[in-house]
């Protein structure tokens, strides 16, 4: 399903997580994809995969936005500890992905 939305984000510049009125409530690729990954992440919907879910989400995100990322062991095993911490937010994982190396 996800990948079935790539298209339309791309023509639409990335797409929009929320809108109120002419402007996004969150700013630029890195931020829309911390969020998706935040709300995905956190939300028990799944019982064993929501880590997984978000991390492939936002990197699917940050693709179509044209920033290829290639995360290594180390960056995924990054956002799974950020997300299970009680403090996590989608500033914190936008501040984690930009860290991530991107692919050539």
């Amino acid at each position: 399903m996800v990948r079935a939305l790539l298209p339309l984000m791309k023509r639409n510049g990335g797409g929009r997580i929320i809108n109120f009125g002419s402007g996004s409530v969150y700013d630029g690729p890195y931020a829309k994809a911390a969020a998706l990954v935040h709300t995905l992440g956190r939300c028990r919907w799944l019982e064993r995969s929501n880590l997984a879910v978000a991390a492939a989400t936002g990197v699917m995100y940050l693709e179509a936005a044209g920033i290829p990322v290639k995360p290594a062991r180390e960056d995924a095993i990054a956002l799974k500890d950020l997300l299970l911490d009680s403090a996590c937010t989608a500033k914190k994982i936008a501040a984690l992905l930009r860290t991530w190396p991107t692919a050539t």
